[in-house]
């Protein structure tokens, strides 16, 4: 079978094979050159169509060498060859179905089970998705009065009390729970997913690879130590120690190639483990919209974590001391709970990507409200909200980064 998707579909297709007029199927005569051949021809004007562009399907009889000939036909008149994931893709960005609904097209391809289909299959039919876009409406209304109410805040106006602003985030944690009750982790076949630790040179990344590793990097306090990738297994995650990222001090060419060989392989990571070192503060890059990350504040024997952490964009944050051990427990627990599954029981089988968004989407709904409770200026509430848009963003697609998008699709193969 041949596809076809686009505004020339329909004029490239009848070069070859006789269309229907309007939407329908027309089965007749092929022809290529002086060759014939049998063929069904299936029309699908936009926007009533997978791609919501004109898509044509040809079906041709059992023959590579004719598939390939008509290709090569099409491809010399003026088509192109779609990337992986090209007309899933298409049908995202053309608003026919959102990101979750794209990935449940690539569960269903990879399913290797009836019940894994089935799960697939459930996301494609959009309840998750639903869910996900009613959430996401109700908190943007929600930031929307937090922001309004931070040009008030100098005035005798309260355009969103605190009591008001406790019941509505009380009412998104508990949908956003029960959506999370209702989700588990897809297995994943291929391979353990991917972890990065992201941060400045000297911030203590290999002291924490080893504490959680269980290694024997090569650790001090000249910054640039670390050269190559490290990898280890941790709570069923692959966990990377890379060396600081550019622009932070790579003084030698050598220094800047590892960091910029280190950025690289970052931006493949299925999740960033952000390092902070709460001596001297400093988050290296935000993760694009999107992308799941939990934030790591090191050397908490030699200065106030906690303070650090509640200052930090990521919302997700743990507190460790790689030397003393404080906190290494709470960081394996997070990342359990990001590799992990839920019970049987769950409705929904979601990717770890978007299982992790919604995590953090509730994390940063609780510190909003502890925002409010501490009676602090509005603008915290204010990033916290935003924070918990972004996450759901990342998962509906509404806020998601190109890269990511490129890393998802990517894992098509060509024709879906």
């Amino acid at each position: 079978m041949i596809r076809l998707s686009g505004p020339r579909a329909f004029p490239l297709a009848r070069r070859i094979v006789p269309l229907a007029r309007g939407r329908g199927v027309r089965r007749g005569t092929g022809r290529l050159g002086e060759a014939t051949f049998p063929c069904d021809a299936w029309s699908m004007p936009a926007p009533r169509s997978y791609t919501r562009e004109d898509v044509v399907e040809i079906h041709l009889p059992g023959a590579p060498p004719l598939a390939r000939a008509a290709v090569d036909r099409l491809l010399d008149l003026g088509a192109r060859s779609a990337d992986p994931g090209e007309f899933t893709r298409r049908a995202f960005q053309n608003g026919r179905i959102d990101l979750a609904q794209a990935e449940a097209v690539l569960a269903a391809i990879r399913a290797g089970s009836d019940a894994e289909l089935s799960a697939a299959a459930a996301l494609l039919q959009g309840e998750f998705s639903r869910r996900v876009a009613g959430l996401e409406d109700r908190l943007t209304s929600f930031a929307a009065d937090v922001e309004a109410s931070i040009d008030f805040v100098d005035q005798d106006i309260d355009l969103l009390p605190s009591v008001e602003a406790l019941r509505r985030l009380r009412d998104l944690g508990r949908e956003l729970s029960a959506l999370l009750a209702d989700s588990r982790a897809a297995e994943v076949a291929s391979d353990a997913p991917a972890a990065f630790l992201v941060g400045p040179r000297n911030a203590g990344k290999s002291t924490l690879f080893n504490a959680l590793a269980g290694t024997d990097a090569i650790t001090s306090d000249v910054p640039g130590t670390t050269r190559d990738l490290l990898e280890g297994r941790v709570e069923g995650l692959r966990l990377f120690d890379a060396p600081g990222l550019p622009g932070e001090g790579a003084a030698g060419a050598v220094d800047r190639e590892a960091a910029h060989r280190a950025e690289k392989a970052i931006r493949g990571a299925d999740l960033w483990v952000v390092v902070v070192d709460a001596t001297a503060p400093e988050v290296p890059c935000a993760p694009e919209p999107g992308r799941p990350a939990v934030a790591v504040v090191t050397k908490s024997d030699l200065a106030d974590g906690t303070a650090v952490a509640g200052r930090l964009p990521i919302p997700d944050a743990v507190v460790v001391s790689a030397v003393t051990g404080h906190g290494i427990g709470e960081l394996r627990s997070r990342l359990r709970e990001w590799a992990g599954a839920a019970g049987p029981g769950a409705r929904f089988t979601l990717s770890r990507r978007q299982l992790a968004l919604l995590r953090q989407a509730r994390r940063s709904l609780d510190r909003a409200a502890e925002s409010f409770r501490a009676e602090r200026s509005p603008e915290f509430a204010a990033l916290d909200a935003r924070a918990a848009l972004d996450a759901l963003g990342g998962i509906t697609g509404r806020r998601v980064d190109e890269e990511i998008l490129d890393r998802i699709f990517t894992r098509f193969c060509v024709g879906k």
